[in-house]
């Protein structure tokens, strides 16, 4: 039995060691060796690429029990008629206003005052969060998302719009902020997992629509993912939900097009683009599948390290996509939060990936994390540093 036990050890520890060695082959070599994952604990190297080129440093923490105060909002702007460039970040219960240095400038109480009959349901703590001028008076106001309520709070706290989900309407899965009809003033647009229903900047609904994906048995966070850009070249805005696309007045132009994505990116061209990982890269395409950027994203297709009959890998589920100008002030990085999920024991964790302007991979990192932001930070020479949030805290990421 002892020797049995040992062989399987040592078989685990070959496997473990093939996969690492089969992904380093892809493009780049790793820097760390990896551990093997086992069911108890998600164990994966931090950084793999990179080591040496950027210097972190933690500039804020939202609370001091950091595994209930996950950053829910990031956002870096004008935040009042001032227009002085701040760093405005929300955790479940508050939002902060934060100067360059991390440095609290004003912080405030975001409240709903609203608790459901299922104990299970939090609906009074915000999951995510939106920042921008909704009514275009100079201020910006914070759209705050829970999973049955979503609301505009002003600059002090007080509610100003609420819109109430729950069992008729179904619950929050992404709200958007934009001026589709371009007269001037933002609409409010809500998903949930019925219907899409859009707002006018005074919170009066303008039309609903119901999705035709929940219909459906068979869906995936994807189908509710949603984006604002002009889609079928009339040069009007329409609204992307799942593989659906609706104009502005809420009559679909365009359905059954798009394959699962995991996010949206603007072309260097200005046309939305769908990116999805695939085969170990990172596809850009446009709606109608052609592919327009292509690049290497090692340890995307990573299957999970262990012998376990049922494994099913790590699941890349969604991605944020950023462009800036971390090297120099002429040439763009794409910056790259994807968000994995182990199916085997219901864990999630982020990978960060850096590419240069020729799309080479000059920094990749895994956060053990359950919600990871991104946003680029303005410097005085013309470049940008990343500002990443992990477990509450806001780390600067500065080249070196």
């Amino acid at each position: 039995m002892k020797y049995l036990k040992s062989n399987f050890y040592l078989f685990s520890f070959l496997i473990a060691l093939l996969l690492v060695n089969n992904c380093s082959a892809q493009s780049i070599s790793l820097q760390k060796k990896t551990k093997p994952a086992n069911t108890q604990n998600l164990e994966v190297p931090k950084i793999y690429v990179g080591d040496g080129k950027f210097s972190q440093k933690r500039i804020f923490r939202s609370a001091e029990s950091t595994k209930e105060k996950q950053i829910t909002g990031l956002y870096v702007g004008a935040t009042d008629r001032e227009k002085v460039t701040n760093i405005l970040a929300t955790n479940d219960k508050k939002a902060f206003i934060l100067g360059f240095d991390g440095n609290v400038k004003k912080e405030f109480s975001l409240r709903f005052k609203y608790y459901s009959t299922n104990p299970k349901v939090e609906a009074d703590k915000i999951t995510y969060a939106k920042v921008k001028d909704i009514d275009g008076e100079g201020n910006v106001e914070i759209l705050g998302n829970t999973v049955l309520i979503s609301a505009v709070f002003d600059l002090q706290g007080n509610i100003v719009w609420k819109y109430k989900g729950g069992k008729e309407y179904g619950n929050f899965y992404d709200v958007l902020v934009k001026d589709l009809d371009e007269y001037g003033k933002d609409e409010i647009i809500t998903i949930t997992d019925k219907q899409i229903e859009v707002f006018d900047a005074e919170g009066e609904s303008k039309w609903l629509k119901k999705l035709p994906v929940a219909e459906s048995k068979k869906y995936s966070f994807s189908d509710y993912y949603a984006h604002i850009a002009d889609f079928t070249g009339d040069e009007k805005k329409e609204i992307l939900v799942g593989n659906t696309v609706f104009d502005n007045k809420g009559n679909i132009v365009a359905e059954n097009k798009v394959s699962k994505f995991v996010g949206f990116l603007d072309g260097k061209d200005g046309k939305p683009l769908l990116g999805k990982f695939e085969n170990g890269q990172l596809i850009f395409s446009d709606i109608e599948g052609n592919v327009k950027e292509k690049y290497n994203s090692p340890l995307s297709d990573l299957k999970r390290r262990s012998l376990l009959p049922n494994a099913n890998g790590f699941g890349m589920t969604e991605a944020k996509f950023l462009r800036a100008k971390l090297q120099n002030k002429t040439d763009e990085n794409l910056l790259v939060l994807a968000t994995a999920f182990d199916q085997e024991i219901y864990q999630r964790f982020h990978i960060l990936y850096i590419y240069d302007a020729n799309g080479k991979v000059i920094y990749m990192e895994t956060l053990k994390s359950l919600r990871s932001l991104i946003a680029a930070l303005p410097s005085d020479d013309g470049t940008e540093k990343l500002l990443l949030s992990t477990d509450g805290k806001l780390n600067l990421y500065s080249i070196k």
